[in-house]
């Protein structure tokens, strides 16, 4: 029901993304860096995606100019996100 936080972290294999309805939530930084990210469809079930602050990070997971991360930040390649009807 949920995908955790850094999941697929540099995954470069990933390409196109379609959600099930069983998912609910994706947490900040889950797909962090998957360059070939390009497709990303959500169904109905997903409802919350995350973005976080970490104030104390030392980990080079996180980008060093930036203490925001987002569930698909810097997914460079990402063109098309679908979302469900609200």
């Amino acid at each position: 029901k949920r995908i955790e936080k850094r999941a697929f972290a540099y995954n470069n294999s990933l390409r196109d993304l379609n959600f099930p309805q069983s998912l609910e939530s994706i947490s900040a930084g889950a797909f962090y860096y998957c360059n070939e990210l390009e497709t990303i469809i959500f169904a109905d079930g997903v409802s919350s995606i995350g973005y976080e602050y970490e104030s104390n990070n030392n980990d080079d997971y996180y980008n060093s100019n930036s203490d925001y991360v987002g569930a698909f930040q810097h997914c460079y390649n990402l063109k098309q996100v679908k979302l469900p009807k609200v």
